[in-house]
């Protein structure tokens, strides 16, 4: 399941030191997964398969901000409330913090809704804010973590607003609900 691999993106954030200096943010457009997204310094990118499951990670820091987008491809759809509870719950648990707060949203591809939940959780040392979207068999999981002490929630807005979905993106075949 997902759950794991948002995981390992929140063991990335939770490593991650902050420095002194605000953020300055840019955009970026992957065609290649339908989305533009801002962060606070040019996205890094990986790539993985792990259990049949086509990952690709992307993730920025400068300041104190850190930002991340996990698109996970799974060979069939997944069920949108299983996997956006279990992936929030294994998130937090990897981050060994607590959900402040979560409530169920959605988000636009075009006209669209999709399915999605929006939460912050707070760990030892840092405050994050994550969306978590599915599209049939591919998923979204878009985050930001910053400092408890003088972290900006503005910059976890930055990270988790900033995230939209490109109208007229076709998810690849192999990652359509089937």
């Amino acid at each position: 399941m997902f759950l794991k691999h948002g995981a390992a993106v929140a063991v990335i954030l939770w490593l991650t030191p902050f420095a002194v200096a605000h953020a300055e943010w840019g955009e970026s457009v992957s065609a290649q997964d339908g989305f533009t997204a801002s962060w606070p310094a040019t996205p890094r990118q990986s790539n993985n398969v792990d259990e049949g499951v086509a990952l690709r990670f992307y993730t920025a820091a400068r300041g104190k901000a850190a930002c991340f987008v996990v698109v996970a491809d799974y060979p069939t759809a997944v069920d949108p409330n299983e996997e956006t509870r279990a992936s929030r719950d294994n998130f937090v648990e990897n981050i060994r913090g607590t959900v402040i707060s979560s409530r169920n949203t959605t988000l636009a591809r075009g006209t669209t809704p999709l399915p999605a939940i929006e939460f912050d959780a707070r760990g030892d040392k840092s405050t994050y804010r994550s969306m978590i979207v599915v599209e049939g068999a591919r998923v979204y999981m878009v985050g930001g973590g910053v400092p408890i002490e003088g972290g900006a929630n503005a910059d976890l807005d930055q990270c988790v607003r900033g995230f939209k979905l490109t109208p007229g993106y076709r998810v690849p075949v192999a990652a359509q609900a089937r």
